[in-house]
């Protein structure tokens, strides 16, 4: 707080302090513990980053061209909307181009834990689904069902379903899929009984800041993934989102055993046929099972060990974050007490010729701009 200003902006004496007109250090960290956060989810694809772009202004976001995914790895975009500090978080999909759902999981997981335990809560969630979609179905139903459970539902009532890529589906068409996704209880239907919204996002700021203002005004919430591993101390193996993972998993493995066992009895077939061609070609088949066999192993391995390196990284970021607020606005801080000490010169020579509206003006001003950078 600016000491020195009171509300009635009243002259000061010739003599006040300096020490009257210096400002307070700003505590970073309970300011991030007061901003507005908003977690930008969805299938690869869907416009996540293209939202953040929009309402951030923030050209250096990638955005993809297509069914790769530009967000491989969590990251937050902070900005200032009517006088309120916001922070989207942009996610990458559990059906991500290059990195499995086991890894997209560590990732989600650790962010929310660590930023849970730090005060840093979610005020709700925007899940973006392209309405371009044909059918919903394989991994962009894998991606739904994990949200659902990450979410958990009592912090469904946070959430904004939204569709995007409306320039790509005639109108009729996109209404008519909304209301098989609202009526399905494979897909919306059972989320918005529990108080999930629907909404379009056009691809403007505008459509984008319709949805951030509702979810301003909601307070916080918990999501059951952060509860679980927080609240309830459990692994996240144990929680509900790392069970359906390791149950998918559970399947592949079965899946990619059967088909293996398929292809050695082929080989040993063509052993005693003598077909060297097709055996070569069951060689690379077989090898190429093996490799999912074992990339399965792994993900269940990662599942259950322990995420001291995840989560060292993430209060990596978070200082990371916090050193450079302070860095943006230390500058700002430094403009300010300078504008306050040469008020302070002013008010000390009475015969400057400088009237007194002038100085209360600038007064007011200095102090808009202190309480703006306090957030």
């Amino acid at each position: 707080m600016v000491k020195s200003l009171s509300s009635s902006m009243e002259p000061l004496a010739a003599d006040t302090p300096p020490s009257a007109w210096e400002v307070e250090d700003i505590d970073y960290k309970a300011l991030m513990e007061d901003e507005i956060v908003i977690a930008v989810m969805g299938v690869t694809g869907a416009g996540k980053s293209h939202l953040i772009r929009q309402v951030t202004g923030l050209n250096e976001i990638a955005i993809g061209d297509g069914l790769e995914s530009c967000t491989d790895k969590i990251t937050s975009y902070r900005f200032k909307h009517d006088g309120v500090n916001i922070t989207l978080v942009d996610t990458p999909g559990f059906n991500d181009t290059y990195r499995t759902d086991t890894d997209v999981l560590l990732d989600i997981a650790t962010w929310m834990e660590f930023t849970y335990r730090e005060n840093f809560k979610l005020s709700g969630i925007i899940y973006l689904h392209p309405i371009s979609a044909v059918k919903m179905e394989g991994s962009a139903l894998r991606n739904l069902r994990m949200f659902r459970k990450l979410c958990g539902e009592d912090a469904l009532n946070h959430v904004f379903l939204a569709t995007t890529h409306w320039k790509n589906v005639p109108e009729e068409l996109g209404n008519r899929r909304v209301k098989e996704l609202k009526e399905n209880p494979e897909f919306w239907k059972g989320m918005l009984n529990r108080g999930a919204k629907v909404a379009k996002y056009l691809g403007d700021s505008e459509s984008a800041l319709d949805l951030i203002d509702v979810l301003v005004k909601m307070g916080r919430v918990t999501l059951e993934i952060q509860h679980e591993l927080v609240n309830e101390g459990k692994e996240l193996y144990e929680t509900a989102a790392g069970e359906t993972v390791n149950a998918e998993l559970a399947r592949l493995q079965k899946n990619h055993e059967l088909a293996l066992s398929a292809v050695k009895a082929e080989w040993v077939q063509a052993l005693r046929d003598k077909d060297e061609e097709l055996k070569e070609v069951l060689f690379e088949e077989r090898q190429r099972i093996e490799e999912k066999l074992a990339q399965v192993e792994n993900d269940r391995e990662n599942l259950r060990r322990e995420r001291r390196k995840e989560i060292r990284e993430q209060e990596d970021e978070w200082h990371r974050r916090l050193k450079h607020m302070e860095g943006v606005q230390q500058k700002e801080r430094d403009e300010f007490q300078q504008r306050l000490r040469e008020l302070q010169a002013s008010v000390r020579d009475r015969d400057s010729g400088i009237p007194w509206a002038s100085l209360i003006d600038l007064a007011v001003k200095g102090l808009v701009h202190f309480l703006n950078l306090r957030g």
